[in-house]
């Protein structure tokens, strides 16, 4: 009786050793706090704070920002360039996203991107991914580990969109002491509109041709550029 008593005590004693260990080993939640990722993603690739007070529209860029944003090719940075990037839009208002600090670009229906390039080697490359709240305000919702480019000078990412609507990629390139980075708005559409873009039925019934042209005229209108979607 007494061995088992002991038996007892010496099982007890170790679950209640083992349990707050086990506690303390549990894995931290996959998206870890963004705060910090973002603290830390600004302060390695040297971005300041008025990026994000000019994205959330609390600033205007300067004109030689403005200037630079106006550039056709938006997928090169000095030591990479993306061969699988950003397609960038006309716009009505040539000057809007250049004037807060943006390169506004081909929408998409997918919550991924794969973005791939070539590098100089010992490049270092990172992307934060934030969503515009309805407050027109920023807020990350996906970080990339930072990539060192290597002797094959590939350069390959795969984004996360976790946001219906617009999303604010920043892009950011460092190698020694020199920073570079690029801000895309992407606009990620819902996947019914895709579903209702590829289902349209286009019938050729005489009586029925205006009622169908109007239907698809009020369609088309609302969603102009989701022929352009990547």
């Amino acid at each position: 009786m007494c061995k088992k008593y002991i038996r007892l005590f010496i099982i007890s004693m170790f679950i209640a050793f083992c349990v707050p260990i086990i506690a303390c080993a549990a894995p931290e939640p996959a998206n870890g706090d963004m705060e910090e990722k973002e603290e830390s993603f600004l302060a390695y690739f040297d971005i300041h704070d008025d990026i994000l007070d000019i994205l959330d529209g609390g600033k205007q860029v300067d004109d030689k920002i403005a200037d630079a944003l106006q550039e056709d090719d938006i997928n090169t940075f000095t030591y990479l360039n993306l061969n699988k990037g950003f397609r960038k839009i006309e716009k009505t208002n040539d000057n809007e996203s250049a004037h807060a600090g943006y390169f506004q670009v081909a929408p998409t229906f997918s919550d991924t991107k794969d973005i791939s390039g070539e590098g100089e080697e010992n490049t270092v490359v990172g992307i934060m991914v934030c969503k515009i709240d309805e407050d027109n305000t920023l807020k990350p919702t996906f970080f990339t580990e930072r990539q060192k480019i290597g002797p094959s000078k590939l350069y390959n990412e795969s984004i996360e969109l976790k946001s219906i609507g617009g999303n604010m990629i920043i892009l950011a390139v460092k190698k020694g002491e020199k920073c570079e980075h690029k801000v895309y708005y992407i606009n990620r559409k819902k996947a019914d509109t895709k579903e209702l873009l590829e289902n349209i039925d286009v019938g050729f019934d005489v009586e029925d041709d205006n009622e169908q042209d109007n239907t698809f005229d009020s369609f088309f209108k609302e969603y102009t550029d989701d022929n352009q979607a990547e």
